[in-house]
């Protein structure tokens, strides 16, 4: 993630592109948990890679480049690229639900892309706050919730009719916005505030306001909707937070910059952009735990996994480009691990 000032008279945070903007033993052994994640691949993408997204079918990934102004398409098989134009300065994107459209928010126009993902076209676009930041996109696909960064509020965009249905009042500098798996609640968090703000979807007002660590970033719910990670910048840390009282309940120490965030679908582990390592790291849900994943490229920003929770897709802000990190999957306990110089039981 990155942070820019609120008006383009603030300084801009640049800590490593990381603000807002801005697999041999000769028999059978038993085998981990979990392995270790690999990158498998490295895709070129646009000028500043920042924000990814996956179709809900997993076929392909969209990554918004801010300072090229377009976004490039992955084949999640081949990992081949196209790419198309949007508005200026392009973040958060996010795919409806059935996959047919994708909205992309552009930070310098105050607007959202409208995609249709078949031709990869922009087909509309919509007038937003100031300074929009990211999309989320309600499980029943008909709302866009928009952060706008520079008017500290989120709009509540009508996917049917392309039109802002309604603007809800939030914390200083909301950059990001998680929903529950049930679309009841969103999780915005306030980069200049430190806060997260809690907003009941049905009435569209702020029902709580949580206190995190210093210049919250990226956020994500867990499948189960129990609990919310939020990634602090300054801090180096990861704020967790229990839905059922809407307070921290542990601080997680993870790395320089911590940026992006993403769960599995299983729920098992929390992946964060460490952007000031140029690295991936790993919480493990049952216990906090921390791990480095993968080294990825420099200043990773956006992070998304796929719909079968195989892979994440990482985009490198200052690399031009996006990882591709296999993510290994849980050995059941009693199973067979790896055999021999042959490798990986079933296959690489």
């Amino acid at each position: 993630m990155h942070a820019t000032p609120r008006t383009t008279t603030r300084t801009v945070a640049t800590r490593a592109g990381a603000v807002f903007l801005t697999a041999l033993a000769a028999t059978f052994v038993s085998a981990p948990a979990s392995g270790a994640d690999t990158v498998i691949r490295t895709v070129v993408a646009g000028d500043g890679p920042f924000g990814v997204t996956i179709s809900p079918d997993g076929s392909q990934a969209y990554v918004t480049n801010l300072l090229s102004n377009n976004v490039t398409t992955i084949d999640t098989t081949t990992g081949a690229t196209t790419g198309f134009g949007v508005g200026q300065t392009p973040g958060g994107v996010a795919f409806t639900p059935d996959g047919s459209r994708a909205y992309v928010a552009q930070l310098t126009d105050g607007t959202v892309s409208v995609v249709d993902t078949a031709t990869h076209t922009v087909t509309g676009t919509v007038a937003v706050g100031d300074q929009p930041t990211s999309v989320a996109i309600a499980p029943d696909g008909t709302r866009a919730y928009v952060t706008n960064r520079g008017s500290n509020d989120v709009s509540v965009v009508d996917t049917a009719t392309g039109t802002v249905v309604s603007t809800i009042a939030v914390g200083d500098g909301p950059v990001w916005a998680a929903l529950a798996p049930n679309g009841s609640r969103a999780y915005v968090s306030n980069l200049f505030g430190s806060s997260v703000s809690v907003i009941d979807t049905t009435s569209g007002t702020v029902v709580d306001t949580i206190t995190v660590g210093n210049s919250p970033s990226g956020a994500a719910v867990t499948p189960d909707g129990k609990h919310v990670y939020v990634a602090n910048v300054d801090d180096d840390t990861v704020s967790v937070i229990d839905t059922t009282d809407d307070t921290v309940h542990a601080t997680i120490p993870v790395g320089d910059a911590p940026s992006g965030v993403a769960i599995t679908p299983d729920g098992r582990r929390v992946y964060v952009t460490i952007s000031g390592e140029a690295a991936l790291a790993a919480i493990d849900t049952s216990d906090n735990a921390v791990s480095t994943a993968a080294a990825v490229g420099l200043a990773p920003a956006g992070l998304a996994i796929t719909p079968d929770g195989t892979q994440a897709y990482v985009a490198n802000n200052t690399g031009s480009s996006v990882s591709v990190v296999r993510i290994e999957q849980p050995t059941p306990a009693g199973s067979l691990g790896s055999l021999g110089s042959l490798g990986t039981l079933f296959g690489s």
